[in-house]
């Protein structure tokens, strides 16, 4: 049972409540001028509308209030000036709201830039410091694994953020493990708590420690969607420098794909999304899969290919006559081989045996003139001793002596009866 109060009241609805929260606003809000600085502009394409809010310059991003702001197409037409994040603005508009999310937002009919806020003149300097120091140069942005074995998140534990990121891990590669640290991503402890979570991860984990428990090849710096003032964090000095004096590798998904911090610009990649993160940091299984396949397809293909070629040419050869008729074809041509070989040697053995005929023939000359025969068929004669000595000279024997005399057709035997030297001598053959 309620209070005695509440029995006297009648219960409304939502829709009852919403409606008569905005008649309140609506009738005593109906015309507002209100200054402020811009923020989450956003400007729809297809109607024209365009989406901001306005927060107080005065204030810290984190303290200052927020307040919803819409332009429809036809006072946006009439602006002298896109309206952008970070721009000093009055607004004139009326109160209402908005039924379907049930929060107050102004409508503004006219706007008026009057310079930019002070947030923004604030990131603008700190952008403007850091790039003197070449934080935001390429050259000194570190490369990412192409793969990795184990990633680090940093983000706000238990948020939607790393849920999505280890889910679009996981679908790309299961062979990353992760390791979650904690750190607030919004509120005024936000930086120093990042801050905190990379100086720890850069000092105490490599990609090349011999423990796995202190292995980190890259950080994931992860933050889901929300306005730029949501991301307040990211924008700040303690956080970028943390970032850019991080030893291991680091790769930013902040907010919406439009929206970009200081922590995007110094990091060493910038995703548009945590789970855009998820898809640079993870090398896609199924890719590599499929790449192997395509190869595998093509060699076997190309293997295929060179078979069949292969195949022809033995079919070609298979079909010639050496291949069709072995034998014959064999034979044959050993056979007339042969005819050819038999005839050159014939002709080779012919030719020897006329050059050496002819030399037969010669030598055979050659020793006949000088044969002692044809001496003695000319009517010369030769006389020998008993002991076949050739008697040259008349010192070459004795009287008495018996010598034999050598003639063309036959010999004669003699005894010496008497020599003279240098005249003739008297020979008288024996009876024999």
């Amino acid at each position: 049972m309620f209070s005695v109060l509440g029995d006297r009241l009648e219960p409304i609805s939502v829709s009852e409540l919403t409606s008569q929260l905005r008649a309140m606003i609506e009738n005593h809000f109906q015309q507002v001028l209100l200054y402020g600085e811009l923020a989450n502009v956003s400007i729809n394409k297809a109607s024209g509308h365009i989406y901001l809010s306005i927060k107080d310059p005065e204030l810290p991003a984190s303290e200052s209030p927020i307040l919803s702001a819409v332009i429809w197409r036809n006072f946006a037409q009439q602006l002298d000036f896109v309206p952008q994040n970070g721009m000093f603005v009055t607004c004139l508009g009326s109160m209402t709201v908005y039924p379907q999310r049930g929060n107050y937002q102004l409508k503004i009919i006219q706007m008026q830039q009057m310079g930019v806020g002070g947030q923004e003149q604030r990131l603008r300097l700190l952008e403007r410091k850091l790039e003197s120091e070449g934080l935001f140069r390429l050259e000194r942005k570190k490369k990412i694994p192409p793969h990795p074995k184990r990633v680090a998140i940093v983000s706000s534990r238990g948020c939607a953020a790393i849920r999505d990121f280890i889910k679009i891990l996981r679908e790309r590669s299961r062979r990353v493990d992760v390791l979650v640290v904690h750190a607030s991503v919004q509120g005024q402890d936000a930086p120093k708590e990042i801050a905190a979570a990379l100086g720890v991860l850069s000092e105490h984990f490599s990609p090349d420690a011999a423990d796995p428990q202190r292995r980190v090849d890259v950080v994931a710096l992860i933050r889901g969607g929300g306005g730029m003032e949501d991301l307040q964090a990211f924008n700040e000095e303690l956080t970028a420098r943390a970032v850019a004096n991080c030893r291991l590798p680091v790769v930013t998904g902040l907010g919406h794909e439009i929206d970009v911090t200081i922590c995007d610009r110094v990091a060493d990649c910038m995703a548009s999304t945590p789970t855009n993160a998820a898809t640079v940091i993870a090398p896609d299984d199924k890719q590599y899969i499929a790449a192997i396949d395509s190869f595998s397809a093509r060699f076997d293909s190309a293997m295929s290919r060179k078979i069949d070629l292969a195949q022809q040419q033995l079919d070609t050869l298979a079909n010639r006559r050496p291949f069709l008729e072995p034998e014959d074809c064999l034979l044959a041509n050993r056979m007339q081989n042969c005819d050819m070989l038999g005839t050159r040697l014939e002709t080779a053995a012919s030719t020897v045996l006329e050059r050496f005929e002819s030399n037969l023939r010669q030598h055979a000359a050659q020793l006949e003139a000088l044969s002692p025969l044809a001496i003695l068929s000319r009517g010369y004669s030769l006389s020998q001793t008993g002991d076949g000595r050739l008697v040259q000279s008349v010192r070459d024997v004795t009287a008495g002596q018996s010598i034999r005399t050598l003639l063309a057709d036959g010999e004669i035997a003699s005894v010496i009866e008497t020599i003279t030297p240098g005249g003739k001598s008297v020979i008288q053959e024996s009876d024999k």
